[in-house]
């Protein structure tokens, strides 16, 4: 009896952190799919405008980073939709914090305070889904 008991409360927390991750998951894949779109897609003058850091840098490096973040957003949602290949999931979580991680430093050398602190939060975030996903597969 308190075997059955112990087990539904695991099921029970198991399927509380699988929705909480599944958030999380969805929100950083929709953050990386937009900003990775707009590097991909955006002229030289715009990503200047709204990317300050774009105009010390060529257009093929804003390009490469817009493409690896729109290949990291696929990986945090559909290996684990589709239950085929789960670690890719784990391992687009661990390329999301070494993003953020160059993207904190990046942001530090330019002091720019807000955008280090967005980094570092995304960096969190991304760690939990990366750590949760490798202990609570979908």
């Amino acid at each position: 009896m308190v075997q059955q008991n112990m087990f539904a409360v695991l099921t029970k927390t198991k399927r509380k952190m699988n929705y909480l991750l599944w958030a999380l998951q969805a929100t950083l894949a929709l953050l990386f799919l937009f900003t990775g779109l707009k590097k991909l897609t955006s002229s030289r003058e715009k990503l200047g405008q709204d990317l300050p850091w774009t105009r010390e840098h060529s257009l093929s490096f804003a390009r490469f980073i817009g493409g690896s973040e729109l290949l990291i957003a696929l990986g945090l949602i559909l290996p684990e939709l589709m239950h085929i290949f789960s670690w890719l999931t784990f391992l687009a979580g661990l390329s999301f914090c070494l993003i953020m991680v160059l993207a904190s430093l990046h942001h530090i050398k330019r002091k720019e305070g807000k955008a280090t602190q967005f980094t570092t939060l995304l960096f969190l975030l991304a760690a939990m889904v990366t750590l949760g996903r490798a202990f609570y597969p979908a």
